[in-house]
């Protein structure tokens, strides 16, 4: 976790001392038509997660067109048909955005390229075959999974208006890379007695991430 959270460190501060600076002189030429917002967000699609979770997010411009969006939800078994309560599945996922619109906010349709910063934690008991003590025999044992993912991603998406009072839905999808570390308390002495390529046992894993989804939101506007 604190090797995850050096990383999100560094990368702010890139962001803050380079990136920054070099937006900010180029949206001068538009600061005569500055448009302050900020909007509260439900994601639609964390609902329906494998490991869903109720999502809530709030954006707001620090520039005419770059913004910012935090978003946080808690996870839970009680709102998958995936899950039972015997696993008591529980988490967290925590998303923030830095997300540039590449047209002004009076176009009634936004079309924006953001870099998107994704933590999630879970922690939920499993039951597996074990071979115990050398083979002695076998047993079934329920033990607890922890799995924590970090996902940095390019992501490219749409707002668009609802109604005339402020209602926007947000589409989303992109490309990024995850980082999965995945920690099991095993029993003492005991080897998984059915092993499968399909199946993940702990350790630390490099995959490719595609994410998409849909938000719904309100924004209100500053003069």
């Amino acid at each position: 976790m604190s090797k995850l959270l050096i990383r999100i460190i560094l990368i702010f501060v890139l962001f803050e001392y380079f990136f920054l600076p070099l937006v900010n002189a180029q949206e001068k030429i538009d600061s005569k038509n500055f448009d302050k917002h900020i909007c509260f967000k439900l994601n639609v699609t964390s609902l329906i997660d494998y490991t869903p979770s109720i999502q809530f997010a709030v954006q707001y411009n620090i520039l005419n067109r770059l913004c910012l969006q935090h978003e946080a939800g808690y996870i839970t078994h009680y709102l998958s048909p995936f899950w039972d309560k015997k696993s008591n599945l529980n988490g967290f996922r925590i998303k923030n955005q830095i997300k540039y619109y590449w047209t002004k906010s009076d176009n009634e349709i936004q079309f924006f390229s953001s870099i998107d910063f994704n933590y999630k934690k879970i922690v939920y008991m499993k039951s597996e075959w074990f071979q115990m003590y050398d083979m002695s025999y076998f047993q079934e044992c329920t033990y607890q999974r922890t799995k924590e993912v970090f996902v940095p991603a390019l992501l490219s998406g749409v707002d668009i208006p609802l109604t005339d009072n402020g209602w926007i839905v947000e589409l989303y999808a992109g490309l990024g890379y995850r980082n999965l570390i995945i920690s099991d308390n095993l029993p003492e002495d005991a080897i998984i007695a059915r092993g499968s390529i399909f199946r993940r046992t702990q350790g630390v894993y490099h995959l490719p991430n595609f994410s998409f989804g849909v938000r719904l939101g309100y924004k209100l506007k500053f003069s």
